[in-house]
């Protein structure tokens, strides 16, 4: 009887096209672990001991296969228009378990292989389309605790309350709903945000962990922002760095528009921008717009006030589309850059206390924060000078705030009207990041990762200074001829401003190496852009003194970096030096082979070093060169590779190893076009292995072991 239901399983499935086995691959799985464990005993018996596998080896077997399997399975039906179609007109009850399963495949792709988005638009049209959301959402909020004191903040469409979940601080946005009837209109659009901010990992996102519908029927968890939205904060702590926080607005709209992600905030205004613990700025409330404008919704969710309304901040294009040609007005990418604009206004014009000038007499501190067009009350005021090209004024008492003539500058290019003369935000973040660093005093760096002043400011064209670093200091995969080459203490000014730019990348996922290794390790990227041939990889390991010290670190990764690496990477041929020009700094020919092409890798690379034992941190630049004296292998193609690293010892006493780099594999050298986070972080783990193995705590003593 078991043989024959397990015969008549597999027949039924083997009858299932692509989308069917993908829907109900949750189902085929629970039925193989329900007739495994009513398996009759007599076929375990009749199998040799050694080739029975347990419950757990079949389990992490199954999982194996299974993971592939899966990949190519999804692989194959969004390949196909018709597969898609029939995914999308799943049941209801069907649309649940295929979200889950989906939502489970996309932890296994990396955010930059195509597959991820479009894996990623995909699931977010059937949620939208089913009003469903993978379970994975609810089960990370199941602890959830909300606070019974009442929420902490009203809004015209939703109410915040505080909660914890585990040690966390957290935010629960309960989203209000006037009408029951038509609930369905808003679940879908609920669907959309909380799908999208899902996906969204960076240090200026607001975290999120998932929805709750224990305590309130459509509410998202998020982390507790302690200090509010950065209006109320800057009224508070009017002195706080503002160039710092427009920064970090730019760069948490420059990573939702990066290709990786291509999402539109659409609702970019203060009251949405919030503050960490860190002082730090973050964007919250993404695709809320969506709800509050959509026809079939406007009528059911609570009216929003006129002095909170987003209209002030809207892009003339999405008040009057028929007038610029338009057919809907749809939130872009050129919008967001015009609310951009819109805020750096708004934040730069929150002015500190005002205090009356009538001898030993003091007003209570009085604040002016102000919001655009705040001269008029009414939308409808606002719309009119919207639409007639009118701005709102450059505010002359702000000035002191950092509102120069090159910010102000920028603010007007961003809020043309004309949006496709409207710059991108990754040209609006690096013209900010001229002005500020090199103007603003402000901006403060990390004490290990700041720049040394020089002692005599240098006249000569190479001294740093606005538009030299892009054109002389600025790290690509360009390659330099010898003759050209900087001097050194150009070359490591260069490598110090690209590892201080590297605490605003995005954050990546945490690789956590094996026992051997007690450290941990964070991965980043910085995508591919106009500014860049290719991606730039980046990599922060951390270490106790008792693992590794700064001079150990320094002698084997540095000065001795090629020689160590081909005991524990395959794939590095051979390494020579090919010409000492001072003792910090030399071209090296680098060759490698890599398993999955014919020919090996060759790279010329000058490295340059600097020790500063008093600051104790190293810095050791790698720059692609031309060597035309050494002839290039006929079995070898032509690489090019760049990188800054640095090891630190921090204040905290740990070891900090932070590696930013960017290569190209040759041949016709199309630019990289993934990250190597794994790669990257792998190198680290085997680099630990050799050394525990080579060097050994009992030898510690009597280290360096030269190395071969």
């Amino acid at each position: 009887m078991w043989l024959w239901n397990l015969y008549q399983a597999v027949e039924k499935w083997g009858q299932y096209d692509t989308p069917t086995v993908l829907i109900n691959l949750l189902r085929i799985g629970e039925d193989l672990a329900a007739m495994y464990q009513t398996c009759p005993s007599i076929f375990f018996e009749l199998r040799s001991p050694s080739s029975i596998l347990s419950p757990r080896a079949l389990t992490g077997s199954q999982a194996r296969h299974e993971g592939h399997d899966k990949f190519m399975l999804i692989k194959e039906c969004l390949d196909s228009s018709k597969h898609v179609e029939k995914l999308m007109n799943v049941s209801a009850d069907d649309a649940i378990m295929l979200v889950d399963v989906l939502d489970d495949a996309m932890n296994s792709i990396e955010p930059y292989d195509k597959l991820y988005s479009t894996l990623f638009h995909t699931l977010r049209k059937i949620c939208v389309k089913h009003g469903v959301l993978p379970s994975s959402l609810s089960a990370s909020t199941r602890d959830l605790q909300v606070s019974h004191t009442g929420p902490e903040a009203f809004g015209g469409f939703a109410e915040v309350w505080r909660g914890r979940l585990g040690t966390q601080d957290v935010g629960v946005k309960a989203i209000k709903i006037s009408v029951k009837s038509s609930a369905d209109s808003v679940l879908k659009s609920f669907c959309r945000e909380a799908i999208t901010w899902n996906r969204l990992s960076h240090a200026r996102i607001v975290p999120f962990f998932g929805i709750d519908q224990q305590h309130f029927p459509l509410s998202m968890v998020c982390k507790w922002m302690v200090y509010g939205d950065v209006i109320s904060f800057l009224k508070d702590n009017p002195e706080e760095n503002r160039p710092r926080l427009i920064l970090d607005i730019a760069h948490g709209l420059e990573y939702l528009h990066s290709w990786a992600v291509g999402i539109v905030h659409g609702d970019l205004k203060g009251v949405n921008i919030l503050i960490d613990e860190h002082k730090r700025a973050c964007l919250s409330d993404f695709g809320l717009t969506t709800i509050l404008y959509r026809p079939e919704t406007i009528n059911i969710v609570s009216n929003v006030s006129v002095f909170a309304s987003t209209a002030r901040w809207m892009a003339p294009e999405l008040h009057d589309p028929d007038k610029f040609g338009l057919e809907h007005g749809t939130p872009s990418k050129e919008s967001d850059v015009y609310s951009f604009s819109m805020v750096m206004w708004e934040v730069r014009h929150i002015l500190p206390p005002m205090r009356t000038f009538l001898p030993d007499v003091r007003t209570p501190k009085v604040f002016t924060g102000r919001y655009p067009y705040d001269e008029s009350r009414l939308d409808g005021q606002v719309l009119n000078k919207i639409l007639t090209g009118k701005r709102p004024l450059r505010p002359l008492e702000a000035k002191s705030l950092g509102l120069s003539d090159e910010v102000w500058e920028v603010m007007e290019r961003c809020w043309r009207e004309d949006r496709l003369r409207r710059p991108r935000i990754y040209v609006v973040l690096q013209d900010l990041k001229k002005v500020f660093y090199f103007n603003d005093k402000c901006i403060p760096t990390p004490k290990h990762l700041e720049l040394d002043p020089p002692a005599v400011r240098s006249k000569t064209p190479l001294d740093i200074a606005p538009g030299v670093i892009d054109k002389h200091l600025k790290i690509t995969l360009t390659p330099t001829p010898i003759a050209d080459l900087l001097p050194e203490k150009l070359n490591i000014s260069s490598g110090k401003w690209l590892i201080n730019y590297t605490l605003a990348w995005e954050r990546g996922r945490v690789f956590r190496p094996l026992e051997h290794y007690k450290g941990t390790i964070k991965t980043s990227w910085r995508y591919m852009d106009a500014r860049n041939e290719s991606p730039w990889d980046c990599r922060v390991s951390k270490h106790d003194l008792r693992d590794i010290t700064l001079d150990q670190l320094w002698h084997y990764m540095a000065v001795n970096k090629y020689n160590i690496q081909k005991l524990y990477i395959p794939e590095l041929k051979s390494a020579k030096a090919l010409v000492e020009r001072s003792p910090t700094e030399s071209i090296w020919s680098v060759r490698y082979k890599y398993p999955f092409l014919e020919r090996g890798r060759q790279f010329y690379i000058v490295r340059t070093m600097f020790l500063d034992k008093k600051a104790k941190r190293g810095l050791v630049v790698s720059r692609p060169t031309l060597h035309t004296e050494e002839p290039l292998p006929d079995d070898a193609v032509l690489g090019r590779y760049a990188a800054v690293e640095q090891f630190a010892e921090l204040e905290n006493g740990q070891i900090e190893w932070r590696l930013a780099e960017t290569w190209a594999l040759g041949g016709n050298w199309q630019p990289a076009n993934r990250s190597r986070d794994g790669v990257i972080a792998q190198d680290v783990v085997k680099f630990f292995k050799w050394f525990h193995t080579t060097v050994g705590t009992e030898r510690r003593r009597s280290w360096p072991i030269s190395p071969p």
